[in-house]
Formats: C-alpha cells, structure tokens, sequence
C-alpha cells in the first residue's frame, strides 16, 4: 500500500533527469557541438582529449546544479522512503532493509568501509603518479575516468 507514495521521489528524478533537465552543448574534439547527457557524459569521458572531458564534465554537473535544490528534495524524499522501510519492518539501521533483497549482512558494508579506510594511503599514492606522469598541475575526476593508457 504504501509502494506508490514512497516512489514519489524516485519517480520525480526519473522525470526531471530524462524529460526536463536542461542538458548544455560542448564541442568534442573535432569541433562538433555535442549535447552532454548522462548517456553522452560517459563516451566523453572515454576521450583522450582532457579539454573535452572537462568541458563535459562541467557541462554535465552545472545542468544538475540547475536543479539543485529539486534533486535535494528527492534525495530527502529517497531517505524518508528508506526511513519508513527501516522502521516497518524493524530494521535497525535504515541500510540494513535496501540490502536485504540481495541478503547481504550489515558486516559487508563496515568491511567495505574499514578496507577502503586502510587502502586510502594506496589512493593517494596513485593521485600523486597520475598527476606526475601526466605532467599536471591539479589533478580533477576527469582525468581518472578515461580508459587506462588513453589519457593525455
């Protein structure tokens, strides 16, 4: 019974990412206008052009600033939904219930954390020889989204 009333957020960010959602132009590589959408962010981000994947990268994340404080409301609204569903079926934490479809205990998600927690070190150490090997100022996202051997 409640199904309908707590997808309502969902609902309302499937409409505003696929139907309403301002989506900004960039030019690729060879000078074509090209429109960022969520599915075209993802081929950008496979160029070995740096201006190009930054250019979509902004693009892509100033079309949802745009809508900034609507996508706020449905993530809050998402989080009520979760909420709810945790307190119905007597869930302790609200992330024990959306895991328990895929019947995954509580303890993979603390070691998930605990181990990336102890790599972190790793992480870093990796961000400092892409910047080197690239000859970087600053290193951004979009230079760790293209495919390994085809950045520049």
């Amino acid at each position: 019974m409640s199904g309908k009333a707590t997808e309502a957020a969902t609902d309302a960010f499937g409409l505003l990412s696929n139907t309403e959602l301002r989506w900004r132009t960039v030019k690729d590589p060879d000078g074509r206008e090209v429109e960022i959408t969520t599915s075209s962010f993802s081929q950008a981000m496979q160029s070995k052009d740096r201006r190009y994947r930054r250019d979509a990268f902004m693009a892509l994340h100033e079309s949802f600033l745009d809508v900034k404080s609507t996508l706020a409301t449905t993530l809050a609204g998402a989080m009520e939904r979760d909420w709810f569903y945790a307190k119905a079926r007597h869930y302790p934490p609200a992330c024990t219930g959306r895991w328990s479809a895929e019947n995954l205990p509580l303890g993979v998600y603390h070691n998930l954390i605990q181990t990336v927690d102890a790599h972190r070190a790793l992480l870093y150490r990796y961000v400092a020889l892409k910047k080197r090997v690239l000859k970087l100022d600053q290193v951004h996202f979009y230079d760790f989204v293209c495919q390994p051997g085809r950045c520049s």
